[in-house]
């Protein structure tokens, strides 16, 4: 799976503990709201989206 930034194939490293938040189901609704802010930010941060990883992670794709 190639992520949105990459323009060939390439090798690239995901420390699953970077993400592991993001993995788990809120146990509340605040909980909630504050997963989706702190994937906001970490997206901002990252210039990209974090679903492409987090499918990684999941083994989704």
């Amino acid at each position: 799976m190639q992520l949105p930034d990459q323009s060939e194939p390439a090798v690239r490293c995901i420390c699953v503990s970077d993400f592991a938040p993001f993995l788990q189901t809120p146990e509340s609704e605040v909980a909630q709201i504050r997963q989706r802010m702190d994937k906001r930010q970490l997206e901002a941060q990252l210039g990209m989206e974090l679903e492409p990883i987090l499918r990684v992670l999941r083994r989704e794709d």
